[in-house]
């Protein structure tokens, strides 16, 4: 389905149009045909979402403690390295 902007027209009815053009000053010349029904207000309300449960909202931080421990571990062997490396 071609979009309104992409029709072509004879050029005697964008004369016409442009003789009989009734819109307020000012007024864009061109709007998104998707707007229209919403301006209107005769939009289909939404449909609704599914909810899956009470998720578990803490569920990311019980991983900190194990990843700081490894953290820990990691850079604590790290230094260990470094200070035979350089002594």
């Amino acid at each position: 389905m071609p979009h309104v902007n992409e029709i072509e027209q004879p050029e005697s009815d964008r004369v016409d149009a442009a003789v009989h053009d009734r819109r307020r000053p000012g007024r864009h010349r061109y709007v998104n045909p998707e707007l229209i029904p919403l301006l209107r207000g005769t939009v289909a309300p939404a449909p609704e979402v599914t909810q899956f449960g009470d998720p578990d909202q803490l569920r990311p931080v019980r991983g900190l403690p194990l990843a700081l421990a490894l953290s820990a571990a990691l850079w604590a062997g790290i230094a260990y390295a470094g200070h035979l490396i350089l002594s």
